[in-house]
């Protein structure tokens, strides 16, 4: 009996041995510098109402690709660690019930922390939102308004306003920015119209001409001379907020005072045609670096003739068709 149990003692004794020798070989191939654990980077950051301060808390935050999630507490701030061997980029998502969720991407490096703060819209059953954008990048800060409804675009260019169905004007205003006025219908309680825009920076206007029953340059001192045209409703039945011609003899004569750089111009108007003309001149410019016209043909087809001080010139279509009315 005595020599059985030592033979059994002997075999524990070697299986330790072994099983002792294999954690070790383990411990000495990891590349995690001994220790078990991946390097790792730090996302964290604050999720809020748009438009407000106020802190949400409860919203989830996530990733793409997955690793783990977090909750943001009491004062809507979250931190979340994400495994980075290599400057990874992942997409960040917050969410929260009640409000639309929110995604951004964020590189994150070993070792590192970065913010990702969140401005949530609310959920709403009807109503419009978009983004606005201005030189390619989200705008914060405008206003855009609908009726006495409105709402301030956040870091994001997001805006959101609840409405009713129905048919609304709405305008995009900031300063230093070109005013942008848009109709859209809501048809149910259940539709959200989305509508995203591009605003463009006022620095190289050189006259805005409202038309409002005269020729006053509402930019600058560039004013022009009517001869004929009357008040009438413009696009959005605001009445004298535009001009009819009665396509004989009346005009809108404006000076050649503008400064075109590169030989470059935009000109930007809003026309509505009763009847389609034969080939006559819209808008006419004639200045130091050249002239041009725009004219709708028989057709229906806004064209442009143009000579520039170079000597080069020519017609182009700029506009496929033009539907009569």
């Amino acid at each position: 009996m005595k020599k059985f149990y030592l033979c059994c003692l002997t075999v524990i004794l070697v299986l330790v041995v072994v099983l002792s020798g294999c954690g070790n070989r383990s411990h000495k191939n990891g590349s995690n510098g001994g220790n078990g654990s991946e390097p790792t980077g730090t996302i964290y950051g604050t999720v809020t109402p748009s438009g407000e301060g106020t802190p949400i808390p409860g919203a989830t935050i996530s990733t793409s690709p997955v690793t783990s999630t977090a909750l943001t507490d009491h004062e809507g701030k979250y931190l979340l660690e994400v495994p980075a061997p290599v400057p990874t980029t992942y997409m960040v998502t917050a969410a929260k019930e009640g409000f639309v969720s929110a995604s951004r991407p964020q590189t994150v490096a070993e070792g590192k922390a970065v913010p990702v703060n969140f401005e949530l819209m609310p959920e709403i059953a009807s109503g419009i939102c978009g983004q606005i954008l201005a030189g390619g990048m989200p705008r914060s800060g405008v206003r855009v308004g609908v009726g006495e409804n409105f709402s301030i675009t956040d870091t994001s260019g997001n805006y959101s306003i609840p409405l009713s169905p129905g048919t609304y004007l709405a305008e995009v205003s900031m300063d230093n920015y070109a005013t942008l006025e848009f109709r859209f219908t809501i048809s149910s309680d259940e539709e959200m119209v989305t509508k995203d825009l591009k605003m463009a920076h006022e620095a190289g206007l050189q006259a805005y001409y409202k038309l409002n029953g005269n020729a006053d340059d509402a930019h600058g001192d560039n004013d022009g001379f009517l001869s004929g045209p009357k008040g009438t409703s413009d696009r959005f039945d605001r009445g004298n907020n535009a001009l009819s011609f009665d396509g004989k003899d009346d005009y809108v004569k404006l000076p050649a005072t503008f400064e075109a750089p590169g030989n470059t111009m935009t000109v930007a108007a809003w026309i509505k045609l009763n009847e389609l003309p034969e080939t006559e001149s819209v808008i006419y410019y004639s200045g130091e670096n050249g002239k041009f016209y725009f004219f709708v043909d028989s057709e229906g087809k806004l064209c442009l003739t143009y000579e520039l001080e170079d000597g080069s010139s020519g017609t182009k279509d700029s506009i496929d068709s033009c539907t009569e009315g």
